[in-house]
């Protein structure tokens, strides 16, 4: 008797799912400062074709991206790691045409109890911008990235921000098939 086919097939994690999202919904390029804990999330979109332009501080990436979405009436999206990443992002957020800023954040079981570079980081981007959202659940992260690129060019253009928890990066368990459909 033949073994049955795999029920299911290679498991992909939230990085590559955020990855595939930004690329559907038209992500070409994104700035950025990599590291912990977003560099996969960089990594999987170049190999999706993402065009990844690194910056030596989130500053002059945000002011990048600002100027992306300003030239092109696109979302400028840019990367930042947690805590005072997001931090150094503002600068260029605040004053935004159509741009969306990324950052990782610590995980979601040690928020509130002095994690590395931890910071309430939708609450502290809040008074700059548009929108803000946290992904939750590696099934949310789709329906995060078409709300903020949707809310960073409906109606007035301006900053919008999406948190991914380091757990939430991490998360298995969506197959890379029903990733691309989420």
């Amino acid at each position: 008797m033949a073994d049955p086919a795999p029920q299911n097939p290679a498991l992909v994690d939230g990085n590559v799912v955020a990855a595939m999202a930004l690329s559907r919904f038209g992500v070409d390029g994104m700035f950025g400062v990599v590291g912990i804990p977003v560099t996969s999330l960089a990594n999987r979109a170049v190999a999706l074709g993402v065009r990844f332009l690194a910056f030596h501080n989130e500053q002059s990436a945000g002011y990048a991206a600002s100027a992306y979405g300003y030239l092109t009436g696109r979302p400028g999206v840019f990367l930042t790691v947690s805590g005072p990443g997001c931090v150094h992002g503002l600068a260029g957020l605040s004053n935004a045409w159509p741009m969306v800023m990324i950052s990782g954040s610590c995980d979601q079981k040690d928020f509130s109890r002095r994690d590395f570079q931890e910071l309430d980081q939708v609450e502290a981007v809040r008074p700059f911008l548009k929108f803000s959202v946290k992904a939750k659940d590696i099934r949310e992260i789709p329906g995060c990235i078409a709300q903020v690129v949707d809310h960073a060019v409906a109606s007035k253009p301006g900053g919008c921000y999406l948190d991914l928890p380091t757990d939430v990066l991490h998360q298995t368990g969506v197959s890379e098939a029903s990733a691309s459909a989420l």
